[in-house]
């Protein structure tokens, strides 16, 4: 092929890599085997032989000595194209972008610098290290590339990204250690106003230990200005802020070194530490905005005389929350995947205690592969079987029908037609839904007719287009819409942080074409909202942390900080639709080859509880938030290492009695007083109430409804139960 540069100038010199993509899973160079390197000639030409391959990704990369800084720089943008095997002669011609270079410098706490081997070794996820971003959650068509001392070995190389000119980036480190802190992916952005470059080849030296603890301790005085006047906590973060704001100025002026190193690590910890302190102590006291209302009730006897100047008692004995868990692979599977492999004594205690809890919701897995072994042969009873739906009906369990349409497809569908497809898609929702809804009525509240749409594993084989996705997205939802009864309709979605720039690596893939993609979340959810899509909820997965180990998968996830997630909450109440947590946990373990992130300590029984307790608190604060649900009942759930609420003989662990305790101090029961009129005003969390009082010989007992953020009048009838 040919490499061009700016004006359309013959490019010579041009390092060309070619890379054996269908080799390796990940999303970045560092992850592709390589077949072959070589340089663009005077002419602008290259030729290069290498072995045969189904795939190929030519990468081209073009660099100049910056003497200023004794590194090879990139004066235009890193280019990769994937190129597929046709024939034995492939041409690729290579059109570059002028682009700059952020610089990221820092250094350990003994004071040598981190490379980009070292920053390798902090952990990457899918290949990814470093990304740059705008403000609002969406990577910039940037590349990781190191800036070479030596263009032949890149262990001394230096971190750096190549961003497009004239565009405010904020640079984003994946697995970044901060000790009393924990192990986050953290931001650094320029004081809000993203790093800039406006020349090719130009570069700012990004002094990224100062830059990520001065952007956190601004965030901190943004969380300040939010925290809504609570006393004490305000006062208190204040003069920590302004402490942290004069050691970043003397910080500012010292030597790059070690000590210097520990002075900004500090700051950084406790900048993170009083933004999460001020998101709680604010959301501890939006719970009972947000989620409680009152009724005035008119009491009467079973004669329908009012119940006057009486002491009356309530207690809450349902809520409108859901609080969820799922055990849907830990009771198909184990560690050798064997199926069964609880007992159904021992599904019936776990269901048992999770009633106990206070928990109201269990996700089954409908996993469409499992339900349908071929075009015309469903078993939906072993599946009910396995899943312990008899536990969940006999417990008093309201249901939500999870993942009917995901990754998990049967093989004979990817063989039809798109046409043949959406036929089939329509009779699998028609056929499920209708088997539940009639097998358990008025069981199941929601249907999650769509499991992670942005994954690869769901559209990616088949290389669908965005007109294709549209389309088969409405098919589903109008299926599912003509056969619910009362149900909701959610699109369930995973990370949000999953648009890690993954879609700028690697050009003409079917993954990443016309301008969509579908690694990340929030291109789906903007595409549906364009296409005003029919569905009722937003499903969101948060795995902060997380560590998967299993047949199918290995992930070591990132783990954002609580202040981070209130704007991760913020963007997704902005769409304006009902949002549920579907899948969260954090592992209860951390082991000591894991990179995974992790909050204040590496994970264990009790910083999976505390964050666990805290996490709720947030969520539960917000009005659009309607549920959250543990994924995870036991450790034999294959998600979260050690992720349970309960070990693996369902004892439980310190997460569940933190969720028990939880749910117990946002239930609602007490004693009122009737007026002369038989009149109480009651206010408690949403839900259902019984009502209780003493009259003459009789026990009166009636019931009453609470809902959020409302104020209701009811007139009860109470009805005598004493027993003679």
């Amino acid at each position: 092929g040919r490499v061009r540069g700016a004006r359309g100038k013959v490019a010579s010199g041009v390092q060309i890599v070619v890379y054996n993509y269908g080799a390796a899973g990940g999303w970045t160079w560092m992850t592709w085997p390589v077949l072959g390197k070589t340089v663009t000639k005077p002419d602008g030409r290259y030729e290069l032989l290498v072995p045969m391959a189904n795939s190929y990704v030519v990468g081209c990369y073009s660099s100049y000595w910056s003497k200023e800084n004794d590194l090879y720089l990139c004066d235009y943008m890193p280019e990769q194209i994937r190129v597929q095997q046709s024939k034995y002669a492939v041409e690729q011609d290579f059109d570059l972008i002028p682009a700059g270079n952020l610089i990221l410098h820092a250094c350990d706490e003994s004071g040598n610098t981190i490379t980009h081997e070292r920053l390798m070794k902090m952990g990457s996820l899918g290949g990814v290290l470093a990304y740059a971003s705008d403000g609002a959650f969406r990577s910039l068509p940037a590349i990781y590339w190191p800036a070479f001392k030596n263009k032949d070995n890149v262990r001394d190389s230096i971190p750096n990204l190549v961003v497009p000119l004239d565009t405010p980036a904020r640079v984003n480190v994946m697995f970044w250690t901060v000790p009393k802190a924990g192990k986050f992916l953290l931001q650094a952005d320029c004081a809000g106003d993203g790093f800039v470059i406006s020349q090719a080849g130009g570069f700012y030296k990004v002094d990224l230990h100062f830059e990520l603890a001065r952007t956190k301790v601004l965030e901190a005085q943004r969380r300040l200005k939010q925290s809504g006047g609570t006393a004490g906590i305000e006062q208190t973060a204040k003069e920590t802020i302004d402490r942290l704001n004069r050691e970043l100025s003397q910080a500012a002026g010292l030597k790059s070194g070690s000590d210097r190193t520990r002075i900004l690590q500090d700051i950084l910890a406790q900048a993170i530490i009083v933004c999460e302190d001020l998101v709680l102590t604010k959301a501890t006291a939006d719970v009972p905005r947000s989620r409680q209302g009152n009724v005035t009730v008119t009491i009467r006897d079973d004669k329908g005389q009012p119940v006057r100047n009486t002491h009356i008692s309530y207690r809450q004995t349902s809520h409108d929350f859901l609080f969820g868990f799922t055990q849907t692979l830990g009771f198909i599977l184990n560690d050798q995947m064997k199926p069964d492999e609880m007992s159904e004594g021992q599904k019936r205690d776990m269901f048992r205690k999770m009633k106990d809890a206070g928990l109201n919701l269990f996700k089954v897995g409908l996993f469409w592969d499992q339900l349908q072994k071929g075009p015309d042969s469903y078993d939906f009873g072993q599946w009910d079987a396995k899943l312990g739906l008899p536990f969940a009906r006999e417990s008093g369990f309201r249901l939500f029908g999870h993942g009917l349409v995901q990754g998990q497809t049967p093989k004979f569908f990817y063989e039809k037609s798109f046409a043949q497809q959406l036929l089939i898609l329509q009779s699998h929702l028609d056929k499920t839904i209708g088997y539940y809804q009639e097998r358990y009525p008025d069981m199941f509240l929601i249907w999650n007719i769509l499991n992670e749409p942005a994954s690869t594993a769901l559209f990616g084989p088949q290389e669908f287009t965005e007109d294709q996705v549209v389309t088969f997205i409405d098919v589903a939802t109008k299926a599912a819409r003509k056969r619910t009864d009362k149900s909701k309709l959610l699109i369930n979605h995973g990370n949000l942080f999953w648009d890690m720039g993954v879609q700028h690596q690697v050009k003409n893939h079917p993954h990443f074409r016309q301008g969509f993609y579908f690694t990340s979340p929030l291109s789906i959810i903007e595409l549906l909202e364009k296409n005003e899509t029919d569905y009722d909820l937003i499903g969101y997965e948060h795995y902060p942390g997380a560590h998967v180990e299993n047949p199918w998968v290995k992930i070591e996830d990132i783990c954002i900080d609580l202040s981070r997630t209130v704007d991760l909450l913020d963007k997704l109440a902005s769409y304006g639709k009902g949002v549920h947590i579907t899948e969260f946990s954090v592992p209860g373990d951390y082991r000591s080859d894991w990179v995974s992130g992790y909050w204040r300590k590496k994970w264990n029984l009790q910083s999976q509880a505390e964050f666990l307790r805290k996490f709720y608190t947030l969520a539960f604060s917000r009005p659009e938030i309607h549920e959250i649900t543990w994924w995870g009942g036991s450790d034999r759930e294959q998600w979260n290492v050690k992720g349970g609420l309960l070990d693996k003989h369902n004892n439980p662990k310190p997460a569940y009695d933190t969720l028990k305790s939880l749910i117990s101090s946002w239930t609602t029961s007490g004693i009122a007083h009737t007026d002369s009129e038989g009149k109480a005003r009651i206010q408690g969390f949403a839900g259902r109430y019984e009502m209780s009082a003493e009259q003459a010989d009789k026990e009166l007992r009636g019931d009453f409804y609470i809902r959020e953020r409302k104020s209701t009048q009811q007139t009860i009838r109470l009805t005598d139960n004493r027993r003679n």
